[in-house]
């Protein structure tokens, strides 16, 4: 599989990164990589083949800001099969917006979410009335956070073999179905970082019901899992790889309520062990770059590569 990713920076345009028709973004996060409006499969042959996005930067970008949109771009890229070639570099009406730090905030005249230094934000918002992707932190920091955890964790909530965050949204479905609240709606509209922390800051949830004393009670009933006795330190909506989980309520009519549920179980710490096959690889050479000998590695012993095995060095300051 060979993907290219390009960003260009060209007087007043956008850089662009991959195109294609015109579709909105996901509503939630939670459905940020499936089949649909970014990732598409234009022949039908049921492989992802098209990627439908492009980034937002302004015209001189800091450093932190393109290492975060080359971060986004390789994620995106490994999520498809093949791209359609040449890249268009312009704007595009038709294509996802995923907008990255200061310079990409003031490019889109969207103004920047408070957040403190080391803290950064990976969010639904909208571009010219389409929903669209934000990734954007209190400092360089926390640009870098929010674009690792976009890149490197998402759809997870951070362990790659723990929930999805499409799983924690159903969670909370359950959780006030259970008392009789049903919510018409669910989505994850953000989550938030933590530069230097092993775990998703936040998950924020959104739920609207049917009515005012429906918020009331999917409110009291969230409250009442932090004040229920828990011997195995377990309980819902609490999550190893998640600080917290906040959810807003909301109904017609009413005032949206916010409540926070705090994990209730960090889990066990300690380092991690080694990787499989993580010893160094005398052999090699150009011959077998691409190989589970070379830059590529296997940790499930099962000869597919599934890692990467290579740093990246760049020279200079950056």
């Amino acid at each position: 599989m060979h993907c290219l990713v390009k960003l260009v920076y060209r007087g007043s345009l956008v850089a662009g990164l991959f195109t294609s028709a015109a579709q909105g973004a996901p509503a939630s996060l939670a459905q940020l990589f499936e089949r649909g409006p970014i990732f598409q499969d234009r022949n039908g042959d049921g492989v992802i083949d098209f990627v439908n996005a492009r980034m937002v930067l302004g015209e001189n970008p800091t450093a932190a800001e393109v290492a975060a949109a080359a971060s986004i771009a390789a994620r995106l890229a490994f999520e498809t099969s093949a791209l359609n070639l040449p890249l268009a570099t312009a704007d595009s009406a038709g294509e996802t917006a995923i907008i990255v730090g200061p310079s990409g905030l003031k490019r889109a005249g969207i103004e920047a979410p408070q957040l403190k230094p080391g803290e950064g934000i990976v969010s639904m918002t909208e571009l010219s009335g389409k929903p669209a992707i934000l990734v954007a932190g209190g400092d360089d920091a926390g640009i870098l956070a929010a674009a690792e955890l976009l890149a490197g964790r998402l759809p997870y909530a951070w362990n790659p073999k723990g929930p999805t965050l499409e799983k924690v949204a159903e969670e909370l479905r359950s959780v006030l179905a259970g008392a009789g609240v049903r919510a018409s709606a669910i989505s994850v509209p953000g989550v938030y970082a933590a530069a230097g922390v092993e775990a998703i800051e936040r998950i924020e949830l959104s739920a609207e019901v049917a009515s005012p004393a429906d918020v009331g009670r999917a409110a009291n009933v969230l409250r009442a899992l932090l004040r229920a006795p828990q011997a195995s330190g377990e309980r819902s909506l609490s999550y190893g790889g998640a600080l917290a989980v906040r959810v807003r309520l909301a109904a017609s009519g009413a005032t949206p309520v916010q409540v926070e549920l705090p994990r209730a179980k960090a889990p066990a710490g300690g380092p991690l062990g080694s990787r499989p096959g993580a010893a160094a690889k005398a052999d090699i050479d150009l011959s077998n770059l691409y190989t589970n000998e070379g830059l590529l590695g296997d940790s499930d012993g099962n000869l597919i590569p599934d890692r990467v095995d290579a740093l990246l060095s760049p020279s200079g300051e950056g």
